[in-house]
């Protein structure tokens, strides 16, 4: 192809400058565009990086999946069409037959922290928390009543980075007038026949779904 070239030397170096700023502009507009595809590239691999790891918690092989409440297209097989009343299905009931245990035999540790033993030392701290008796409210001890003894109840309790004991101490009391004897209930246990306060309880959930979950959700990831 014929081009025709300015005779004048100085158009000619206008023409090249031009053209040099023109190729300079194209280079530009091309490494932002190639800087905006690296973005959408490592844009694309987070999210088909965050498909997979919800592919795999909810169709993996785990022992604990999160499979969420999604309402389906599924028709019903007719059990929820009714006349506008709901029904209640009530099913027979079978009575279960009671049965004894046998008492645990395990020894308390030396220097046990109380009667109930428990298998902690006498290293471990105990609270000990007086259960009150309303009964002897504005009473004298000696005078009004007597104290015939004081039953103990234990229960494992956790606080920040360490376990304790909390002793509920429950006294037995006589009212010397009324010749009556009251004796106050430890409190309920969260859990019967166990020795977990709430705290442990709590302590276990937070355990097991705030840091087992966290590194598996990482290994996994």
């Amino acid at each position: 192809m014929n081009v025709d070239l300015p005779r004048d030397l100085s158009t000619a170096h206008f023409l090249i400058n031009e053209q040099t700023l023109a190729l300079q502009r194209k280079d530009a507009e091309l490494a932002e565009k190639d800087k905006q595809n690296a973005v959408h590239a490592r844009r694309i691999g987070e999210l088909e990086h965050q498909v997979a790891w919800f592919k795999k918690q909810i169709f993996g092989s785990k022992s604990e999946r999160v499979v969420p409440a999604v309402a389906s297209g599924q028709l019903t097989l007719g059990h929820e069409i009714t006349d506008g009343k709901r029904s209640v299905l009530t099913l027979p009931t079978t009575p279960v037959k009671g049965h004894a245990r046998r008492k645990s035999n395990k020894q308390p540790l030396d220097g046990d922290c109380g009667e109930s033993g428990l298998r902690f030392d006498g290293t471990i701290r105990a609270e000990e928390i007086p259960v009150p008796v309303p009964e002897i409210v504005g009473l004298e001890e000696g005078k009004d009543y007597e104290v015939l003894e004081v039953r103990v109840s234990e229960r494992i309790a956790q606080e920040r980075g360490a376990y304790y004991i909390k002793r509920w101490m429950q006294p037995k009391i006589k009212l010397i007038e009324k010749n009556v004897i009251v004796a106050p209930p430890a409190p309920e246990a969260v859990l019967e026949r166990t020795y977990a306060d709430v705290s442990v309880l709590v302590g276990i959930l937070l355990d097991k779904f705030c840091t087992i979950f966290r590194c598996t959700a990482s290994t996994n990831g």
